[in-house]
């Protein structure tokens, strides 16, 4: 069975490689079509980059374009402003015609731009003109355009204005140096150019209508250097042989591929046959390493434990479906499982599923060799033996039930022995006190404390008498003599008896009554006897515990309540609380957690009060200790107590 599958099949990566191997087909492509998207994703992001260069330069060329016009069209309102100037000192008489050359600022504007000053009359008439004859320096040759000032008198200044100095001079060197910068006419001949006029073939180009202050003029800027896109910057060639390489490359890698699985295919085929058969076992199997981890788990071992495949695999010890209860003996087998010790007809163990529920199996470990023969782990079979220890165990506590029977039963006839030996002494107790009483009623003087002592000796006999007759009624399984009763009135009657013996031991008493009274249907003395044995079981759990300091007492509450409709009375302790276990498992017939009780008060109780149609509960209290509780159904309305009925007669 150990060999039914390779050691390799049997590792975590076993169904990896199987996953991987159903994909692989289209693997070998997987490089080049990396390197094809990091390209395409290369050349998306150049393409992008390019978009958005041309975006800044058209930004860059429509800013400088504005930026020059507006430095141009400032430099002409300067000239029309000196012009003007002139024009109000003509005005206020500074100077005559005659006199015109010989003033500083139109001397200052010919030295600018000015190509010719002329002086007209009112009817258009030539008055002087400066320089005479219009003479001009080569530069200032080309298009001209005029600027007019006109006079308060009549007539006007008329300046000729040179378009080329005025080019020249404004245009900034850096625009220059990334344009070429002209003025055309609207058929677009070159009215004046900056500089070089040297542009990019493909080069981007605008324009700016330069009307007013000049009509039919346009401002031009075109790029010297042309934009070169990305895929005319990279070496082609160079990347044709990258590509060409990557192309060769995984060539290679698909017939390397191909051969890989035409290995693997055999391999897959005998893996998944011997698989099969594997979860086909009604048998757990687990694969340990030489630390004790888990490698592998089949099917019917992940059924078994009921945690998945994914918690199990890899897992070191402590395994997750130990027991709790079992830790230091679990860790004891599996040392000494790994030193090679195991049983050969192999061992019991406990397990907790992952539901909680206990579970026994048998495990028969056997050593992992591998194809070299070395020892690489541990292979175990588990076997599920919980039905066979649940019969067992069912086999166990029938017998016990049989002995607890026949124990019962001899418990039962000495009781019904003793309480029919006990009923003679108590008749004889009670024939001398009645005595006793009546010699004492023919003497003149008797000490009150007497008389008291002999009546409560003569009701302690009585309630004696009553108590052995009632439980040797209840052992011979005859019904409990139910009467209208009062259950405040039994727990204090109950509390009456026990005062001295809880004095006794430091025992401090708590009484609390939500309602007065509780009128019950059911036999007072039976119910008084498991109010005293659930009252001495709560004195008695704190005196077993661990002793309190000196001084300190014992705490017992003890309280009654209309609950849900029914009559209940508490009775809770400060000891050491259930200790985990159940009501079931307290009331059982001579179960008991002190070292000298026989285990038959709780279940006689438990029998009392389900006798009456009550309920019997146990929990742990919420700070400490424990708290027992039985609830009885009300009397009907109208029916009287018997301390009523004791109180009416």
């Amino acid at each position: 069975m150990l060999f039914l599958m390779p050691a390799t099949a049997r590792t975590p990566g076993f169904r990896a490689a199987a996953a991987s191997a159903r994909v692989r087909p289209w693997l070998w492509a997987l490089p080049l079509l990396l390197a094809l998207l990091l390209l395409g994703g290369a050349a998306a992001w150049l393409q992008i980059s390019d978009k958005r260069d041309l975006e800044e330069r058209q930004r860059t060329l429509l800013g400088d374009a504005l930026s020059l016009e507006q430095q141009l069209r400032k430099e002409i309102d300067f000239e029309r402003e000196r012009l003007s100037e002139i024009a109000r000192q003509a005005d206020a008489g500074r100077w005559t015609p005659a006199r015109l050359a010989g003033d500083a600022d139109v001397s200052a504007g010919l030295r600018r731009r000015w190509v010719s000053l002329t002086w007209l009359d009112a009817r258009g008439q030539v008055l002087v003109q400066v320089p005479d004859g219009a003479a001009s320096t080569p530069e200032r040759r080309g298009m001209t355009y005029h600027l007019s000032a006109p006079m308060n008198g009549g007539g006007s200044l008329l300046a000729r204005y040179a378009l080329q100095p005025l080019l020249t001079q404004q245009t900034p060197w850096w625009i220059n140096r990334r344009y070429a910068v002209r003025m055309v006419d609207e058929f677009d001949e070159t009215l004046a150019i900056a500089a070089d006029a040297t542009r990019a073939r493909d080069g981007r180009v605008h324009r700016i209508s330069f009307d007013p202050p000049v009509p039919g003029v346009w401002l031009e800027l075109a790029e010297r250097e042309a934009f070169v896109p990305w895929y005319r910057a990279l070496p082609l060639p160079l990347l044709g042989a990258v590509l060409a390489l990557l192309v060769w490359a995984t060539w290679l890698l698909a017939r390397q591929v191909r051969q890989v699985e035409r290995a693997q295919a055999a391999w897959r085929d005998e893996a998944a046959w011997r698989r099969a058969m594997e979860d086909s076992l009604s048998v757990g199997l687990r694969v340990r390493d030489a630390d004790g981890r888990l490698l592998h788990v089949n099917p019917r071992f992940v059924e078994l434990t009921g945690y998945s495949e994914r918690e199990l695999l890899d897992h070191a010890p402590p395994m997750p479906y130990w027991h709790p209860d079992e830790m230091d003996e679990a860790w004891t087998r599996h040392h000494r499982n790994l030193a090679g010790n195991a049983p050969r007809a192999g061992y019991e163990a406990r397990w907790r599923t992952k539901a909680g529920r206990d579970l026994w199996v048998m495990i028969l470990e056997a050593p992992l060799i591998d194809a070299a023969g070395a020892q690489i782990g541990w292979m175990g079979s588990v076997v599920d033996i919980t039905e066979r220890k649940q019969a067992e165990e069912l086999e166990r506590r029938r017998n016990e039930r049989l002995a607890d029977q026949a124990r019962l039963m001899t418990v039962g006839e000495i009781a019904s022995s003793l309480a029919h030996e006990l009923n003679q002494p108590l008749a004889a107790i009670a024939s001398y006190n009645a005595g006793l009483q009546n010699m004492l009623a023919t003497l003149p003087e008797v000490p009150p404390r007497l008389r008291e002592a002999l009546e409560r000796q003569a009701e302690q006999a009585r309630h004696a008498g009553r108590i052995v007759q009632r439980i040797r009624a209840f052992l011979g399984r005859r019904a409990p003599q139910h009467e209208a009763c009062d259950l405040v009135a039994i727990a204090d009657s109950a509390l009456a008896l026990l005062r001295h013996d809880l004095r006794r031991q430091r025992v401090r008493i708590e009484v609390r009554h939500e309602a007065t009274p509780l009128p019950i249907h059911a036999d007072p003395v039976l119910i008084e006897q498991v109010v005293i044995n659930l009252l001495r079981n709560a004195a008695d759990a704190q005196q077993s515990a661990e002793q309190p300091a000196a001084g300190a007492q014992a705490h017992v509450w003890l309280r009654t309540a209309i609950t849900e409709g029914q009559a209940r009375l508490t009775v809770q302790d400060a000891g050491p609380g259930l200790g985990g276990h159940s009501l079931d498992e307290l009331t059982a017939p001579f179960f008991s957690t002190k070292a000298s009780g026989m285990g038959l008060g709780l279940a006689i109780s438990r029998s009392i009060i389900e006798a009456h149609r009550g309920q019997l509960r146990a929990e742990d209290a919420a700070q400490s200790g424990a708290c027992f509780s039985f609830s009885l159904p009300l009397a009907q309305a109208g029916t009287r107590t018997h301390s009523e009925a004791a109180l009416h007669e």
